[in-house]
C-alpha cells in the first residue's frame, strides 16, 4: 500500500513538471520577452542606464537573443567587439621562502636556579603590493548571447628579507641559522635575500549569459589557460670577524623555480543589478594546468683567509612534468552606461574588484640547506623548499564596446 502511494506521488510530480515545461514558454510569450532596443535618451537614468535591460520575463526564462546594448540588429561585425584594460594592485605571498631563524639565548637567575632561555624568530620575505596590468578583447555574438574573450595578465613583484647573528657563545648572544647555505655549522653574521616573481597568464573564455531575472545574471564559461610563472631567490650571506679568522666566509646563492603550462579552465560569473547602472558582481574559476618545471640552484662559497672555494650547482630534479591547480575569485562593484556614437550605441563599464588567485604546490626550489660537511661530503640532510603561491588585491577595470 505504501509503495502504491509513493508511485502515485511520483506520477503526480512528473505530471506537474511536464505541464510546467510545456506551459512555461507559452506563459513567457504572453509577456514581451523580445529584446528591447531601447533608446537611452528616452529611458529613466535610474532604471535603464544600460540601454537594453533584460525583459520582464517569468523567473528563470532566458531570452534567446538579448543584446548587450540598443544597437540596430547588426551594425557590422566590429560593433560586437569589446576591449578592456585593468590596473592591478596586488600583493603576492609565496611559501617555502623562509630565509632562516634567529636563535637568541639569554640567561637569568630564578632563586638558586640558572635558567637558559632560547627564543626563535623566523626571517620571512616582506611581501608588498606591486602593480601589473590585464588587457583583454572580446566578441559578443548577437545571435544567442554567446561571447568569446581573450585576456592577458602581466604581473611582476619582489620581496626582500634580512637577518643578523653573532660569533661566539657568550651569553646573551644570537645565532642566525640560514636555510640557504650548503655547509653545515656555518652561521652568518649578516644575511639578506631578494625574491622576484614574473608572471604572464593568458585566458581564453567561451561563455553565455543567462538572465535568471531582469536583475540577476549568470555567466558560466569554459576555456583554456596558458601560464608562465618564474620565481627567483637570491641570498647573500657573510661571516665576518674582527680581526679576520680562517672560519670567515662569504656565500652567494641563486635559486629559481620556473613553470610553463597549459590546461582547461572553467568558471562562473554572477551579477546583481542594483539600479542606476550599478551592479554587484562576483566570480570564481578553477584551472588544471599541465606543464613543466625548470629548477636550478647554485652557490659560491668562499672562505676568508685561506684560498678555499667551493661551488654547488644542481639542476632540475623533482617534478619534471605535473599538473598545477589554480583558482581565481573576485568580488566588486561595477557601473555601466551606454553612449551613442556614429549611429550606434556603445556600452561602457568601470569596475572595482578585489581578486584572489592561488597556485597550489607551485614552488619547488631544490636548494638543500646544510647539505655538505666541512670536508665537502654530503651529510644526508635535505630540506627542499615547496609551497603555494597566491596573489590578491585591488583591480580597477575599464571596458568599452565598439
Amino acid at each position: 500500500m505504501q509503495i502504491s502511494r509513493f508511485l502515485s506521488k511520483v506520477t503526480t510530480a512528473l505530471s506537474v513538471v511536464v505541464a510546467m515545461s510545456v506551459t512555461a514558454p507559452v506563459a513567457a510569450d504572453t509577456v514581451n520577452c523580445a529584446p528591447q532596443n531601447a533608446n537611452c535618451k528616452q529611458n529613466d537614468n535610474c532604471c535603464l542606464t544600460w540601454c537594453n535591460p533584460a525583459p520582464q520575463c517569468p523567473c528563470a526564462y532566458n531570452p534567446s537573443a538579448h543584446m548587450q546594448c540598443g544597437n540596430r540588429p547588426c551594425c557590422g561585425a566590429s560593433d560586437n567587439v569589446s576591449g578592456r584594460i585593468d590596473v592591478l594592485y596586488w600583493r603576492p605571498c609565496s611559501d617555502g621562502l623562509e630565509l632562516g631563524k634567529a636563535e637568541s639565548f639569554t640567561q637569568s637567575q630564578v632563586g638558586d636556579d640558572v635558567v637558559l632561555t632560547n627564543e626563535s624568530r623566523a626571517a620571512d620575505p616582506n611581501f608588498k603590493f606591486d602593480t601589473g596590468f590585464r588587457l583583454g578583447i572580446g566578441y559578443y555574438c548577437p545571435c544567442d548571447c554567446w561571447d568569446v574573450s581573450l585576456n592577458w595578465i602581466h604581473f611582476h613583484a619582489k620581496a626582500e628579507s634580512d637577518g643578523a647573528g653573532q660569533i661566539g657563545t657568550t651569553l646573551p648572544y644570537t645565532t642566525f641559522v640560514s636555510d640557504w647555505e650548503r655547509y653545515a655549522g656555518e652561521y652568518p653574521t649578516a644575511i639578506e635575500s631578494r625574491w622576484t616573481l614574473d608572471m604572464d597568464i593568458v585566458d581564453l573564455e567561451f561563455a553565455k549569459k543567462y538572465f535568471v531575472n531582469h536583475c540577476f545574471i549568470l555567466r558560466p564559461y569554459i576555456g583554456l589557460r596558458a601560464a608562465r610563472i618564474d620565481q627567483g631567490y637570491h641570498v647573500e650571506a657573510v661571516q665576518a670577524s674582527n680581526p679576520a679568522v680562517s672560519t670567515d666566509f662569504a656565500s652567494n646563492v641563486n635559486s629559481k623555480s620556473d613553470f610553463r603550462g597549459i590546461g582547461p579552465r572553467a568558471g562562473l560569473d554572477m551579477e546583481i543589478r542594483l539600479g542606476c547602472g550599478v551592479s554587484l558582481f562576483g566570480g570564481a574559476a578553477a584551472a588544471l594546468v599541465f606543464g613543466t618545471f625548470d629548477r636550478h640552484s647554485s652557490e659560491e662559497f668562499t672562505t676568508g683567509t685561506s684560498p678555499a672555494f667551493d661551488e654547488y650547482d644542481p639542476h632540475g630534479g623533482g617534478p619534471g612534468r605535473c599538473t598545477v591547480t589554480m583558482t581565481d575569485m573576485a568580488i566588486g562593484l561595477k557601473f555601466e552606461h551606454c553612449f551613442e556614437c556614429c549611429g550606434c550605441t556603445h556600452p561602457f563599464a568601470l569596475a572595482f574588484a578585489w581578486e584572489h588567485h592561488a597556485f597550489y604546490d607551485l614552488n619547488h626550489f631544490n636548494f638543500a640547506a646544510e647539505g655538505l660537511t666541512s670536508v665537502g661530503k654530503v651529510n644526508g640532510i635535505h630540506n627542499g623548499k615547496v609551497g603555494d603561491l597566491t596573489t590578491q588585491g585591488l583591480t580597477v577595470s575599464a571596458m568599452v564596446g565598439f
